[in-house]
C-alpha cells in the first residue's frame, strides 16, 4: 500500500492483484484439494484452467494495448511499476490477464467439488 498526504493510502494494482486475486486463489486451492477425491481429474481441469487462462494473455493485450494508446482506458502511473511497462501496458495488468481466468476457473472448480460432495453424501431429513 502507498501512503500519501492526499489520502489514507492508494492501493496500487500489485496490492489489488495480491489481495483480492492471489489470496483468494491460495485459499481456494487449499480447499479444492481439501474437497478433492480424484487427483486426476483434478489435474485434467487445472490443465484446461491454464490453457484458458493462456488464451487470455494471449488475446487481451491486443486490445488493451489498443485502448491505452488511444487514451480510452489509462493507468496512473503512481499505482503501477512504471518502469516494467511493456508496450502502453503495466507488467501488474498482463499479470491480471493470467490470474483473473484462474480464480474464475478455481472458484467454479470448487463449486462443481461441493455440488459433487453434496449430491454423493446420503443424509436424509426425517
Amino acid at each position: 500500500l502507498v501512503f500519501s498526504k492526499q489520502t489514507m493510502f492508494k492501493l496500487t494494482y500489485s496490492n489489488f492483484l495480491l489481495l483480492f486475486i492471489i489470496t483468494p486463489i491460495i485459499i481456494l486451492l487449499i480447499l479444492i484439494n481439501k474437497a478433492s477425491k480424484n487427483r486426476h481429474n483434478l489435474n485434467n481441469d487445472f490443465i484446461w484452467i491454464c490453457f484458458i487462462a493462456l488464451i487470455a494473455f494471449l488475446w487481451t493485450p491486443i486490445w488493451d494495448n489498443y485502448l491505452v494508446a488511444n487514451k480510452i482506458w489509462w493507468y496512473d502511473n503512481n499505482l503501477v511499476f512504471e518502469n516494467l511497462i511493456i508496450a502502453y501496458v503495466p507488467i501488474e495488468e498482463y499479470c491480471f490477464f493470467i490470474i483473473q481466468p484462474i480464480f474464475v476457473g478455481l472458484y467454479l472448480k470448487y463449486n462443481i467439488l461441493l455440488n459433487n460432495n453434496m449430491s454423493s453424501s446420503s443424509f436424509s431429513i426425517t
